[in-house]
């Protein structure tokens, strides 16, 4: 279960776990933010109808993954340019193939974003110091086969 950091400053300073994980919260309510602000538009905007549904997938993922995030005390930072560009982009894109093909290139770059953040975190031992052995070639494959193809091996953990 998660930690409460409303004890203030001097609890992060003598718990590196929760330091870390407050730097996970930190890291993924910015990319959640865009991914709500770009699924609300492409919600209606986007015309095939693989993108609009995809589009409802990530607006629910976002509303929890930020509901989750601010129950945490987790704020929510300001923009950088980079995403104002990017809703801006999606914003200014007129509906039609454009639009979908806009939206996912910048869904896709946001889970990349993501994925890249996520590795990071787990990368350094000390964050996850009770992390099980899973068997290599096992993590997360035996789960979600379909990311064979764009997952990392598993011997980068």
């Amino acid at each position: 279960m998660f930690k409460s950091f409303t004890a203030g400053a001097e609890t992060l300073a003598s718990d590196p776990m929760a330091a870390n994980e407050k730097e996970f919260r930190m890291g993924v309510i910015g990319p959640a933010e865009l991914s709500l602000a770009t699924s609300q538009i492409a919600v209606s905007k986007a015309t095939n109808k693989n993108v609009k549904e995809f589009a409802g997938f990530e607006l629910g993922e976002a509303i929890a993954v930020i509901g989750v995030l601010k129950d945490l005390g987790t704020s929510v930072p300001p923009m950088d340019a980079k995403a104002k560009a990017t809703l801006e982009k999606i914003k200014s894109t007129p509906a039609g193939l454009e639009f979908d093909k806009v939206y996912i290139k910048v869904q896709l770059e946001n889970h990349e974003f993501l994925r890249d953040f996520w590795l990071k975190i787990i990368s350094v031992k000390e964050n996850w110091p009770a992390r099980p052995k899973i068997r290599a070639g096992t993590w997360p494959l035996y789960r979600w086969p379909f990311l064979k193809s764009t997952w990392p091996s598993p011997a980068v953990f």
